[in-house]
């Protein structure tokens, strides 16, 4: 089953059950900044199909600073099933001078996160954090502005 689209810009992955996976992004041109949040059950090829849509929309610009919200994410798959998501990170985003923050609140999300931190090194420097605050401060942001100038383009 293909993910649906839903009318606040939202895409939901089908799964097995009553299970549901959310993503969405937002991206902010002039503050040169990627919004990512993952809500529920999600597996390997949830994050593939995420990538793919973030990395086909017209504003997406791979040097650009990331904050992933993986809090109310809980991965389905182990730490060592993450390759073909790096390898697919890698083909996306190529070398570039952007930073990642991403935000988790449990232990698998933070063996996960440092794992595909590991894996990366494409040149992408990305950090960890269990606080808004931490990875805002980090990614040298006060505040995150979401406002009528972030694209929202799914």
């Amino acid at each position: 089953m293909m993910p649906e689209k839903l009318s606040n810009g939202s895409i939901k992955f089908a799964k097995s059950g009553e299970s549901y996976m959310r993503y969405e992004y937002r991206i902010n041109e002039k503050e040169r900044l990627i919004y990512q949040s993952f809500k529920g059950a999600c597996c390997i090829g949830d994050l593939e199909i995420a990538i793919l849509e973030l990395t086909q929309d017209p504003n997406f610009n791979p040097d650009y600073d990331v904050l992933t919200d993986l809090r109310t994410c809980e991965f389905t798959f182990l730490p060592e099933n993450l390759t073909s998501v790096v390898q697919m990170f890698k083909e996306r985003f190529g070398e570039n001078t952007g930073t990642s923050a991403l935000l988790v609140d449990t232990p698998i999300e933070t063996v996960i996160a440092g794992e595909y931190q590991s894996m990366i090194g494409n040149g992408r420097e990305i950090h960890v954090f269990c606080t808004y605050e931490g990875a805002l401060d980090w990614l040298k942001r006060g505040v995150l502005p979401f406002d009528r100038e972030w694209s929202f383009k799914m």
